[in-house]
């Protein structure tokens, strides 16, 4: 028994005016900032731009990146990246982590109940939405990691310079947790002379969004740059069944930040900035679609306010198919109340004038205070009534590295991470089969000890470092050959468990210790020991395992060498230490100028992780192991027609060992439950090709298509209805195979001062499953059907960009689809993209 307690010159002028400005501005634009700058006259597009060896000009699609952590042309990096410009982001209304899916092939993004980014790249993914899980694209600030998926939030689109996709594993360079990719923004950074612009935009819903930014001098030697963003907006949820005309899912957000450049010495810099971000919106509700006991063949236990099991009919319809239906509890109404800081500092010292040491320093302060309407229905079958909590990752990397002019390109270095998670989640039973029954023993006998409310929690601390090298070498003019090593040690602590709360306004608020006590007594009684010690309040109901023999039967009697705890409850403690050495070998072949050829193999790794979940026993905490992914990967990168056209493409092979997913759990009397598992070999296969053609002077055309074939090779456990399940040759959750996207761009002048600027953007993907299975009801309840979305836009503008009114439109045929689907406990509910939105945006620059 455990008794557990619950947390916790003229440049001169222009600078003091500066202060007066931003000031004004904040109190003017009190909701936000945001940056509508042309990317001509972005800063820290022209310092990455002076740092790399450059031709004349750019030409089409050619962006300046820091993919190997030095600034250089996009078409003569022997890997494959997506990067998408600060103009084209906010031409296309890309502000949020979701909507980069739009911009990069290949890339997929699903919701979850708490509003957590869950990203696919390749088919490599990573579906947990636990506030310790770690992503398999991992998301970079100017390259600070935030290292939970969770920390990316609303404010991480906040005035970009750029936005950098690099797929396949990035472990050298970006260390472990980049299994699939990495993602990289860029924000503008402070300029040397007074600019400043804002956005005011209204949209469908009754959406306001504000944005603004202010940049310039302080000193000779400090700039100073303040940036902010916030969107209100009303309702877009209705409710079709329990109460027609409540309506749901207003927004409430803000994002902001001040970034501070320091140059005291031609050798010296500091580049610091401070940001974060609140949101305060009403989460999305998932609509219900599927209604199943959790525990088989038990329909008469369902809520009758969901099922009528005298006639075998729903009570509660299924969802419409249209994207604003939704059902919730009106006991519990959801809310969000979620706010993060980050503060980071790079420092660059010039050692010689061939040698850079670079110190990248970051902090993240996450906190999260929510409450989800998990079912989909005005019962509480599976509601989140709480669901609070932390995250405090502090990160340091120092690194050495030579010129990039150099013949050898050396980079050198360590990092080092600390963490702290803790996660409190309350739910509600109410109406669920455990609310109405309590079943022992698998057939038949039912226990007048229901319950309605259970709790569990968990806290871990992450400590991580790492060492790593890697170098370019040009052998010729036209040969370069590349390698890469890095050793990382991992280590993570758990604690937790499932808990009494001592609160049950159905049953008594003793009522799970009471439930607890017998299903624990009964279970010592089949191992041949006494009644289980009595469950106090606030106690963990979690119990040990029993020990077994080489066949998995548990053993019988301490005699027989039983330990005379089994079947106690416990508070889960626990340790995983790992490590791995990622690497890579490549080469790059440039025959003649604008023509780049590549092949790459690379192996990359996850760290393990525990889950944040309800448990009955302690083996439901067993962590999964690191995963890891071989890329085999071969590509080309060309330039055409006078640099007015590039023509890019890959094919990849990935051996894919040990991939964590969020599998299922046999446990009696709770039915089938979830847990963390690894499937231990698949494969992922697929080619990409893409286009950027600028025909005219105004005109820009891109498209791209990515095929991705997925399979697992030998993987078998319990399937969503609990029935033991051999998924060798199932595909992977969240791969369609097809992915295609497009994109025109037209400026048009109109005479020497105004301007139309006309644009569209079409998006495909196949179609694919949220879960893993080829049996009946997986197949068709988890089903992400293909859809096509199309965006539009025109713009009336200034000739020199220095104001603009733009009238957009998203998803302009209105396409009803949907990004996730999640087994609960007796439900099952999808979450659908937004319906059509439109709106008109003005903006201006000084």
């Amino acid at each position: 028994m455990v008794m557990i307690v619950r947390p916790e010159s003229t440049t001169k002028r222009h600078g003091i005016n500066l202060y007066a400005s931003g000031v004004a501005l904040l109190c003017f634009c009190s909701p936000a900032f945001a940056q509508s700058e042309a990317p001509a006259e972005q800063p820290a597009a022209q310092s990455a731009a002076a740092e790399a060896p450059q031709s004349e000009s750019l030409g089409a699609g050619e962006i300046i990146v820091t993919a190997s952590k030095r600034a250089e042309s996009i078409n003569k990096v022997g890997l494959t990246i997506a990067a998408v410009s600060g103009d084209q982001l906010v031409k296309q209304g890309i502000s949020s982590v979701q909507d980069l899916t739009k911009a990069v092939p290949g890339l997929t993004y699903a919701r979850s109940a708490f509003g957590t980014p869950v990203f696919t790249l390749r088919g490599v993914g990573y579906f947990d939405t636990a506030l310790a899980a770690s992503p398999a694209v991992s998301v970079y600030v100017d390259q600070a990691p935030l290292s939970f998926s969770a920390l990316p939030g609303i404010g991480v689109g906040l005035d970009m310079e750029r936005v950098e996709v690099l797929k396949g594993p990035q472990g050298i360079l970006f260390g472990q947790n980049s299994t699939g990719g990495a993602i990289n923004y860029i924000a503008n950074k402070p300029t040397d002379t007074l600019t400043s612009g804002f956005s005011l935009g209204y949209g469908r819903f009754s959406t306001v969004e504000g944005e603004a930014f202010i940049s310039g001098p302080v000193t000779d030697t400090l700039n100073i740059r303040l940036a902010g963003r916030s969107t209100y907006a009303g309702s877009w949820q209705k409710n079709y069944f329990s109460r027609p005309g409540d309506e749901f899912g207003k927004r409430r957000e803000f994002a902001g930040r001040i970034t501070l450049d320091w140059k005291p010495t031609d050798r010296l810099s500091f580049m610091a900035s401070l940001s974060g971000w609140h949101d305060g919106s009403e989460p999305q509700i998932g609509q219900y679609i599927f209604l199943r006991p959790a525990t088989a063949g038990q329909e008469q236990f369902l809520s009758p306010q969901l099922y009528n099991f005298e006639t075998g009919t729903l009570v509660t319809p299924y969802a419409p198919r249209k994207a604003r239906a939704a059902d919730w509890s009106a006991d519990a109404e959801p809310f969000r109340d979620d706010r993060m800081y980050n503060a980071a500092l790079r420092t660059d010292y010039d050692v010689t004038d061939n040698l850079t040491l670079t110190s990248i320093t970051s902090y993240s302060d996450y906190k999260r205070n929510s409450r989800a309407a998990n079912d989909g229905t005005a019962v509480q079958d599976y509601d989140y009534v709480a669901n609070d909590g932390y995250i405090r990752d502090f990160n340091q990397e120092l690194r050495l590295s030579n010129d990039a002019a150099s013949r050898m390109r050396v980079t050198v270095g360590a990092n080092y991470q600390h963490s702290k998670v803790y996660e409190l989640s309350k739910l509600s039973y109410g109406d669920s089969i455990v609310s109405n029954f309590s079943q022992i023993d698998g057939t038949s006998t039912l226990l007048p000890v229901p319950f309605s409310r259970a709790s569990d929690f968990s806290r871990q601390t992450i400590e991580n470092y790492a060492f790593f090298g890697n170098v370019d070498f040009d052998v010729t003019d036209t040969i370069t050959v590349k390698g890469g090593l890095r050793y990382t040690n991992s280590k993570r602590h758990f604690v937790g468990c499932t808990f009494d709360n001592n609160f049950d306004p159905i049953h008594g608020d003793d009522a799970q210790r009471r439930l607890f006590d017998i299903i624990h007594t009964f279970a010592r009684s089949l191992v041949g020991l006494g009644a289980s010690t009595p469950l106090q309040p606030g106690d963990c109901t979690s119990a040990i395992d029993p020990l077994t023999d080489a066949n998995g039967n548990p053993l019988i009697g301490v005699e027989n060498g039983q330990r005379p705890d089994a079947f106690e409850s416990i508070l889960g403690d626990t340790n995983l230490n790992e490590d791995n050495l990622s690497w890579k070998v490549g080469v790059d072949f440039k025959p003649v100028a604008g023509s780049l050829f590549y092949a790459n193999v690379t192996k990359g790794y996850k760290a393990g992780s525990f889950p944040t979940i309800g448990a009955a026993t302690v083996s439901q905490y067993r962590p999964v192991v690191q995963e890891s992914v071989i890329a085999y990967e071969a590509g080309f990168k060309q330039e055409l027609f006078d640099r007015s056209v590039l023509l890019t493409g890959a094919g990849f092979y990935y051996d894919y060992r040990n991939k964590q997913l969020m599998g299922f759990f046999d446990q009696p009397p709770f039915g089938t439950v979830f847990a963390l598992d690894n499937v231990p070999k698949s494969t992922v296969k697929g080619g990409e090709l893409a286009i950027v053609w600028r025909p005219v002077d105004g005109l820009n055309l891109s498209g791209a298509v990515t095929y991705v074939d997925t399979k697992i090779k030998k993987y078998s456990d319990l399937n969503s209805d609990g029935v033991f399940t051999d998924f060798a040759g199932d595909r992977v959750p969240f791969a369609p195979k097809w992915n295609a996207s497009a994109n025109a761009d037209y400026t048009v002048p109109l005479g020497a001062s105004l301007a139309v600027n006309l644009g569209a953007s079409l998006t495909y993907n196949s179609s694919t499953q949220a879960a893993i299975g080829h049996d009946a009801v997986t197949k068709a309840v988890t089903y992400i059907k293909p859809f096509t979305t199309v965006d539009a836009r025109i713009a009336l503008q200034d000739a020199d960009n220095a104001w603009q009114v733009q009238f957009w439109v998203k998803n302009l045929t209105n396409e009803y689809y949907w990004n996730n689907v999640a087994f609960l406990y007796d439900t099952a509910v999808r979450y659908a993209a937004m319906p059509r939105t439109y709106g008109v945006k003005t903006s201006f620059r000084f």
